[in-house]
């Protein structure tokens, strides 16, 4: 008998998390109902045995001790009707929904499209518009989503109308999509020249976006019915992440926006009344107290995105060739200074 961990290519130490992805990954790549390669069918019931037992705690500490999924005076029983279903089952579903699937043909739901947009700071702030180029499903006029043009068709022999496959494999039966049908039941008997018969066709789109005022870096904008379509209509949606590129003037931080006001000497010690442009293009007064440091932070309420203020780093500017009287001014000040 192989080992068990060597089957899932996991260590004897994998966690159950571990365990139940290996399983998972194999579960899907040797599947008979997908793949054709040779010793695709005994490779996938090798690894769902072995993951009935290692998913089992009780079953998979007797194996290590053991050898078996069964302490040796019980000897190992195996029970012919336990569905592979309770398997799946530790995924969140049966079997069928592991792969899709649910009794009867499938009702399909437009799948999300996502795509990204980059927007300066000003227009993350202020809002506006932007374009967005992009392919999708949509449902084909020609035959309105029938996928023929007269709606004509039989049923499918391989399914016998049910949509879903049915085999057998040793002790375990398996149900899956049934590919020849798509999972309808039908087969078209005169195909739509424009879909191929699949019902949807793919269109490009310009889509104007409205970018909503104070909208932050990696915020999703959710636009609902503008994904792809399905052959009956239903479509999903449309989920554009927003990027906001750097601005080298300014600088937001939560709802504040930062940037530096140069001021001299004079200003600093003596303050004065300074015009600031903020965020919005606006030029708003601001107070420089007497006695303002380098890189203190001055506010103008309100100025800042939504409820958030504009906020100054002050930068003084020391001069330089200093002419001999401005020099002598400065020496006499720095004397009156030591002086007190």
């Amino acid at each position: 008998m192989k080992n068990l961990y060597d089957v899932l290519g996991v260590s004897k130490t994998a966690s159950a998390k571990e365990i139940k992805k290996a399983y998972r990954k194999l579960a899907k790549k040797y599947h008979p109902d997908t793949c054709s390669e040779p010793g695709a069918e005994e490779k996938f019931k090798e690894a769902s045995s072995a993951y009935a037992i290692l998913s089992n705690s009780e079953k998979r500490k007797n194996y290590d001790k053991y050898g078996t999924a069964e302490p040796p005076t019980t000897g190992f029983h195996s029970n012919n009707h336990a569905a592979v279903n309770d398997i799946f089952r530790g995924f969140g579903g049966g079997f069928e929904d592991f792969f899709g699937g649910s009794s009867g043909p499938k009702q399909q739901k437009g799948t999300d499209i996502r795509a990204q947009i980059v927007v300066t700071l000003e227009q993350s702030v202020t809002g506006g518009e932007a374009t967005v180029n992009y392919d999708r499903l949509v449902k084909c006029s020609t035959c309105n989503g029938k996928g023929s043009e007269t709606g004509d068709s039989k049923v499918c022999t391989s399914c016998n109308g049910t949509g879903r496959r049915t085999q057998q494999q040793g002790f375990f039966t398996f149900t899956s999509d049934c590919e020849n049908c798509q999972s309808s039941g039908k087969i078209l008997i005169d195909p739509c020249s424009s879909c191929k018969g699949q019902g949807v066709i793919r269109r490009h789109e310009n889509l104007k976006v409205k970018i909503p005022a104070g909208v932050s870096d990696n915020a999703v904008i959710r636009l609902k019915g503008m994904g792809n379509q399905t052959s009956s209509g239903d479509a999903g949606n449309m989920l554009i992440v927003v990027h906001v590129a750097k601005c080298e003037e300014f600088e937001r931080i939560g709802n504040d926006i930062y940037g530096e006001l140069h001021i001299s000497v004079s200003q600093a010690i003596l303050g004065d009344i300074a015009k600031v442009k903020t965020i919005s293009g606006d030029v708003k007064n601001l107070n420089i107290p007497a006695g303002t440091q380098h890189e203190e932070t001055l506010r103008i309420k309100g100025a800042g995105v939504k409820n958030g203020d504009h906020v100054v780093v002050t930068k003084i500017k020391i001069p330089e060739n200093l002419s001999t009287r401005e020099k002598d001014l400065i020496e006499e000040f720095q004397k009156i200074r030591k002086d007190q």
